[in-house]
């Protein structure tokens, strides 16, 4: 592999990696972290933590990925977007409940916050 084929590679992947970045989830997530305080500093460092965090976890499955020399059937693709857009549209439909039980006072709360609170009153 050429020096100039290597840069290319990692040109494309830095591009693709910012495009799964702006994801509505991805922005969803991060919106949780920044939003949910007054402290933006704070905020930002919880953003930072999940974005360096996310990319170790794709660079670690990737990696593992390339050496064994593994691959998703195209279809897992279709599936997971479905599975992240059907978790977002639960999620929302907590944040409603949670602002008609708030008498329309907007109370912010973390996504695992809310999947919690959704478990533990199903659960008891």
């Amino acid at each position: 592999m050429s020096h100039a084929t290597l840069v290319g590679l990692i040109l494309l992947a830095g591009v693709l990696g910012f495009r799964h970045g702006i994801d509505w989830d991805h922005i969803a997530a991060i919106t949780d972290l920044v939003g949910g305080g007054s402290d933006k500093r704070r905020g930002f460092i919880l953003a930072l933590w999940y974005a360096a965090g996310h990319e170790v976890v794709i660079i670690a499955f990737g990696a593992l990925a390339t050496l064994l020399g593994w691959t998703l059937p195209h279809w897992m693709d279709g599936v997971m977007e479905r599975f992240v857009g059907i978790t977002l549209f639960i999620l929302a439909i907590f944040l409603i409940i949670s602002f008609i039980r708030n008498r329309g006072e907007w109370v912010v709360m973390s996504r695992w916050r809310l999947l919690f609170i959704g478990f533990y009153r199903w659960a008891y």
